[in-house]
């Protein structure tokens, strides 16, 4: 969790003049625990493996491997997956954005939910 990433997501939610709206910088198992079932819609802004970054990060490029992706950063978005749609109500919309494109870290998605 970065407080930094919560501010410029809010700051885009205001710029765009969305309303209703929470952005929150908490662990997603803490806030299944206190919503469940109450959101209509819940936007998730999952941590990445930076492959997205590559073109302008060399950093995220070197940083990059194969257990990273196919293990832990597919496995914490599984978890964040799961805590979304205990909170989400019967019927709503959960959108799920990532700049992780690998297909191992897709198929880990796919298996699990």
């Amino acid at each position: 969790m970065h407080p930094a990433r919560a501010k410029i997501l809010s700051q885009n939610v205001e710029r765009m003049g969305i309303k209703n709206t929470v952005v929150t910088n908490e662990t997603p198992e803490r806030l299944a625990e206190r919503f469940p079932s109450f959101f209509d819609r819940i936007l998730v802004d999952a941590p990445c493996s930076g492959e997205g970054m590559f073109r302008k990060d060399e950093e995220a490029r070197e940083h990059w491997s194969l257990e990273n992706v196919g293990e832990i950063c597919a496995s914490r978005q599984i978890d964040i997956l799961k805590s979304a749609a205990t909170m989400l109500k019967p019927g709503g919309r959960l959108v799920y954005s990532t700049c992780t494109f690998s297909p191992r870290g897709t198929r880990r998605h796919n298996e699990s939910l």
